[in-house]
């Protein structure tokens, strides 16, 4: 990782930090509000590959723990929806977990490392484990454990942050190479991650006392079976492929909230299976190179209410998503870049039957892009580029019935969200 993305991740990590009232990683803030009710996928997040969505009133988006991943990569801007899905309106968010290579060294057969550490502000502490084991020259293994204790920190005017909670989290990886002088990969993980918290405000994205505490249980569990083959000497074959399941989950119960149903014994839940893969094809000449990398993926996730009263705000359904797209990359002479590339996803929104009188919908997307790069010597270059991307609404902005206010109104359903960028600049270095 380069040193500028690596000031970008670690600035990504303090700002993480500082939003996150629990001890999790939480995207949850709109650009434009102080204060939102989800976070409904302005910033598409990956762990390994894997789309993480989740939309609840008043809570974070994302759920791990910073332990368990070695490298942060922040992608600004919608250009990167022509690879990681349309809607990227402020951009990409690409979290990588760590692997038993990062600790083995050559002839090393197994590593163990422990870590704790102590947070005098909230009293709070962290215990993490890591073993990777090296199988054979073709097989090895991660097994990570963290377990977070952190109590009510005090802010720089004096005032009581409820953050009390215990997070236990761990990471199980598997990585087998085979075929092609060991080229070709499997990799399998399973990452787990839960807080069980008591009296944490309702409102998670601010400390708004106006909504009361809650007891919240929150587990996020994510699978993965990936394959990799780069075909070293086969210009035509470079193929990654990943299945993936996604399943996270919020029990809450005993708010001190009254007066709406907002605040009853409930879950919520989304569930996710995903596809992926994508080929790249490299061509060279004596002067140029061209990669033209083009693929597809599939998305089916179910969103999920237990309550023991009714009610629309939070709407059950299924969201199916098939994207494909194209990108290329043309280098001449190492000195002018250009990218072209292209996206198209279809949606189908299903609505549960409680959505009473809310029919089936459907959108599509289309995420075009250009950007050029022209280096005259070592020390200058300029840039420009151009990128259109469309955010396709989520479940709850098409049929929640709370808005309008009146039950069973569906006509102000949004539609999707359209967003243009144009970026022309220069660079030097000494």
């Amino acid at each position: 990782m380069s040193g500028w993305k690596r000031r970008q991740a670690i600035c990504l990590m303090k700002f993480l930090a500082s939003m996150c009232p629990a001890p999790s990683v939480c995207l949850a803030r709109r650009s434009t509000y102080a204060e939102s009710a989800g976070d409904e996928g302005r910033i598409i997040v990956n762990v390994d590959g894997v789309g993480k969505f989740y939309e609840s009133y008043r809570m974070g988006g994302f759920f791990s723990d910073p332990e368990l991943f070695k490298r942060v990569e922040v992608l600004r801007g919608p250009a990167s929806s022509t690879l990681y899905g349309s809607g990227a309106l402020v951009g990409i968010i690409n979290f990588t977990t760590k692997d038993a290579a990062d600790y083995l060294a050559d002839g090393q057969k197994g590593v163990l490392k422990l870590k704790s550490s102590y947070d005098s502000n909230s009293s709070g502490g962290l215990a993490s484990s890591i073993l990777a084991l090296r199988l054979s020259e073709n097989a090895e293994r991660l097994l990570a454990g963290d377990y977070r204790d952190i109590g009510n920190y005090t802010s720089g005017d004096g005032t009581e942050i409820e953050t009390e909670a215990k997070a236990p989290s761990g990471l199980a990886k598997g990585t087998f190479r085979f075929s092609d002088n060991n080229k070709q990969i499997l990799r399998v993980s399973y990452q787990h991650w839960t807080s069980p918290s008591d009296d944490q405000h309702y409102a998670q994205v601010s400390t708004t006392p106006t909504f009361g505490s809650v007891d919240r249980k929150v587990t996020d569990k994510t699978a993965i079976l990936a394959y990799d083959n780069p075909a070293s000497g086969n210009d035509w074959v470079n193929i990654k492929a990943q299945f993936s399941y996604s399943d996270t989950t919020n029990e809450q119960s005993g708010a001190s909230g009254v007066g709406s149903t907002l605040f009853d014994d409930s879950t919520y839940g989304y569930k996710t299976y995903q596809f992926s893969a994508q080929n790249t094809f490299a061509h060279s000449g004596d002067a140029w190179e061209n990669h033209l990398t083009f693929g597809l993926q599939a998305a089916r996730q179910t969103r999920s209410v237990e309550s023991a009263t009714a009610f629309g705000f939070h709407p059950q359904g299924t969201d199916r998503q098939i994207g494909i797209f194209a990108q290329n990359e043309f280098i001449w002479n190492e000195k002018l870049t250009i990218i072209p590339g292209i996206r198209i996803d279809t949606q189908m929104l299903t609505p549960d039957t409680g959505c009473v009188g809310a029919d089936q919908v459907s959108a599509t997307g289309v995420s075009p892009k250009l950007a050029a790069h022209y280096k005259f010597n070592e020390n200058f270059a300029v840039f420009g580029s151009y990128a259109h991307t469309e955010r396709l609404p989520t479940l709850d902005e098409v049929f929640s019935d709370d808005f309008a206010g009146a039950a069973n109104n569906y006509t102000f359903g949004l539609k999707k969200e359209r967003s243009d960028n144009f970026e022309v600049g220069a660079s030097t270095s000494a």
